[in-house]
């Protein structure tokens, strides 16, 4: 029998940026299309035949408690979540894995067919949507090497120098559990607990460890809601139902 596909889904942040439309609740609770954030990529994983899904929590962790309990949901609480920053969330979620997986923020927003042909590309260790766009200077930028792999992934280089901008979507092979583990512990025994996981990922790649590849997702439309102008933007972008 094969292995379970699942999927890491990060939860834990407060979401001040956009407290003034959250109204008191998590971010991902916030409503889209006639469903909240976190239902929509729930629904959205379990399409693509994801059967394990670890969501970890901080923020309000019994109201998530409450209200996600199926089956096929598994809760993990980052008791930290007030003094680090994802990489710690996904250091909480590591020892739940143990097959292919996909990783992606609560608050991320993105048509269906990007984590259809994500789930439907070749084999691969690491694969990580990625918008091919004039990038801004807070967006995860990447730059590739020649064979097509990511070379450098992070918010400090100049806009004009990448490539485009990674969603914080990506898919692991049960392969790279091994050296994500070791990667991202080596990361946290420095006491770098406000690193983003994609500072982990470019220590992978320098140590020639991991060569992600990356999946362009064309035009196909996706947000990152991290400010109020950002969930409206997302409810243009998948308008509720008529």
């Amino acid at each position: 029998m094969p292995a379970p596909l699942q999927a890491v889904v990060l939860a834990a942040g407060i979401g001040n940026r956009i407290a003034s439309a959250s109204n008191g609740l998590p971010k991902s609770y916030l409503p889209l299309a006639g469903e909240t954030l976190l239902s929509r990529n729930l629904r959205l994983l379990r399409s693509i035949g994801v059967s394990n899904i670890i969501i970890v929590t901080g923020h309000q962790h019994d109201r998530f408690a409450a209200d996600f309990s199926a089956p096929d949901t598994q809760l993990v609480f980052n008791p930290f979540f007030q003094s680090s920053n994802v990489l710690v969330s996904f250091w909480c979620a590591l020892p739940h894995l143990s097959s292919d997986f996909f990783y992606l923020h609560a608050d991320t927003v993105f048509d269906p067919a990007i984590l259809a042909n994500l789930a439907a590309a070749p084999p691969a260790t690491a694969l990580l949507a990625a918008d091919r766009k004039p990038c801004a200077e807070e967006e995860m930028k990447y730059t590739l090497k020649p064979d097509g792999t990511i070379a450098l992934l992070n918010k400090t280089m100049p806009p004009a120098q990448s490539c485009g901008e990674f969603l914080g979507l990506a898919r692991f092979s049960a392969a790279a559990l091994p050296i994500l583990r070791s990667g991202v512990q080596r990361v946290l025994a420095r006491g770098e607990f406000h690193s983003f996981f994609e500072a982990a990922l470019q220590e992978m790649i320098d140590l020639g460890d991991l060569q992600p590849a990356i999946m362009d997702t064309g035009t196909l439309p996706w947000r990152e809601i991290d400010f109020p102008e950002d969930y409206q933007a997302a409810r243009a972008l998948f308008p509720d139902p008529s």
